[in-house]
């Protein structure tokens, strides 16, 4: 936690001498159980319906899974359609609580401002490729079991027919899992994590010859026998406050520890 707060701390200094406007830091927590795991009874225990779930076998000792709430873009034909997420909170305990958790949410303009610098750099690199582009509210707050997120809707219409790998090397990463600006970013990324993000924050979909859908691997979890790495990751933007920043971490990484807790129950009870 004491390297967290050192991280932010520099991270913030530059932001503020306007050297960046954002910079994404991600966290890696290693669990280890009593016995060795299985990928997809991993998978079976997660409970969070809103989001995408994948996993893959790598082979007999170790895999990779993801519940992520977000998508890189949906493409079908000339019509693409992609997500702006930021800002967290946590659900509330009752109607009311979440409410006015939302409400802060809303108001907050640091949220406002990490937001922002994800929808105006997907705009940036789609504006060149699309003849127009709608921005959508129709549902302004993301909200999953755990957590709520900012959500904007951003869907355009190509001039031509492009490629996906055209369109992923445009749109990937954003600033949701990177920073901005994004060369930048990623180098003092490099720099500041002490662990390979692997797959975390890669892209993940699948394509045919008119449509693709692919999702940004966020929310994920590398099992290597009986470990669990869970990546989580936070937006750094001026304003940003470290201890706010961890707690963030610790609520997307709630539903892996759910799980961990699940798993290491049915272990010592099996023994």
């Amino acid at each position: 936690k004491e390297e967290w707060r050192q991280r932010i701390s520099q991270s913030i200094k530059k932001i503020d001498k306007k050297e960046y406007q954002k910079i994404v830091l991600a966290r890696k927590s290693t669990f280890t159980f009593k016995d060795s795991l299985s990928l997809f009874e991993l998978l079976n225990y997660s409970h969070e319906s809103d989001s995408y779930q994948y996993a893959f076998q790598l082979n007999s000792d170790k895999g990779f899974l993801s519940v992520s709430p977000e998508y890189l873009y949906k493409r079908k034909g000339l019509e693409l359609e992609t997500v702006a997420i930021a800002g967290t909170r946590p659900r509330g305990a009752s109607n009311f609580e979440d409410s006015q958790l939302e409400k802060e949410l809303s108001l907050s303009k640091k949220d406002k401002l990490e937001q922002s610098v994800v929808i105006d750099t997907i705009k940036e690199k789609l504006s060149p490729l699309c003849s127009q582009l709608e921005l959508s509210q129709t549902h302004p707050i993301l909200k999953l079991e755990n957590v709520q997120h900012l959500h904007y809707t951003i869907k355009g219409k190509l001039h031509q027919e492009l490629s996906n790998a055209k369109l992923l090397k445009a749109l990937h990463p954003t600033p949701a899992v990177g920073g901005s600006p994004r060369g930048n970013a990623l180098d003092i990324i490099s720099t500041y994590e002490s662990f390979q993000r692997g797959w975390y924050a890669g892209v993940v979909g699948w394509l045919s010859k008119n449509q693709a859908h692919f999702m940004v691997a966020i929310r994920s979890a590398l099992m290597i026998q009986n470990r669990l790495s869970i990546f989580t990751g936070a937006g750094i933007v001026s304003g940003s406050d470290a201890e706010e920043e961890w707690s963030e971490l610790g609520l997307k990484m709630r539903p892996f520890k759910s799980i961990y807790a699940q798993i290491t129950k049915l272990q010592n009870d099996v023994a």
